[in-house]
């Protein structure tokens, strides 16, 4: 069995490629699933690093899609719960 960080990694690159065909939907839902198992981790916590990189790809995803109030609140929840991200760092 797949550990949830293996889990949401996997849905992670999987929403990565369909956001790279623009499909935003099925990538919205594949970062969704991603969230999902991570939050369900309970025995092996799950990094921060990759919970913030589901929610930053769901948010841009769901402004792809047009879906500003849910973005919005991915983002508030990424800066409420996270130290600021700085990228290359």
């Amino acid at each position: 069995a797949q550990s949830p960080s293996q889990q949401g990694l996997e849905y992670k690159d999987r929403g990565n490629d369909l956001f790279g065909q623009r499909k935003f939907k099925e990538a919205a839902d594949a970062y969704r699933l991603g969230l999902a198992a991570a939050n369900a981790a309970t025995t092996f916590p799950v990094e921060d690093d990759l919970v913030v990189a589901l929610r930053s790809n769901l948010a841009i995803t769901l402004i792809k899609l047009q879906e500003f109030d849910e973005a919005e609140h991915e983002c508030t929840v990424i800066l409420e719960s996270h130290p600021p991200i700085t990228k290359g760092t």
